[in-house]
């Protein structure tokens, strides 16, 4: 889900970017910088469990996709973006079990 949402933001022209509701108040530049965390953050969570390298990556960007969660419900909260932030508070609980699980894993 974060390689997706992430990779739409750096594909989007800037007029596109504008017309999203809870991009209204962002430069395109700050969403494509949210897209580049987005798919760096999905990517240290996947390929680290894939190939058995530096596990300790995946709880680190699982927490960093926690706190991009926690800014992105609080930009929908205060729009009053109701399904979005339900997405995100449910992707920030996904991303916190994958924090502690992995965490666990690699410090036992």
């Amino acid at each position: 889900m974060f390689g997706y949402s992430g990779s739409k933001k750096l594909l989007r022209s800037n007029d596109q970017i504008r017309a999203l509701p809870w991009a209204r108040d962002l430069s395109p530049r700050l969403v494509r910088r949210i897209g580049v965390l987005e798919v760096v953050g999905a990517v240290g969570i996947v390929l680290p469990a894939l190939t058995g390298i530096l596990l300790w990556l995946t709880p680190l960007a699982a927490g960093g996709l926690m706190m991009l969660m926690l800014g992105a419900a609080w930009i929908n909260m205060r729009l009053k973006l109701f399904p979005a932030f339900v997405t995100n508070v449910v992707l920030l609980a996904l991303a916190a079990c994958v924090a502690y699980g992995r965490g666990m894993f690699v410090l036992a």
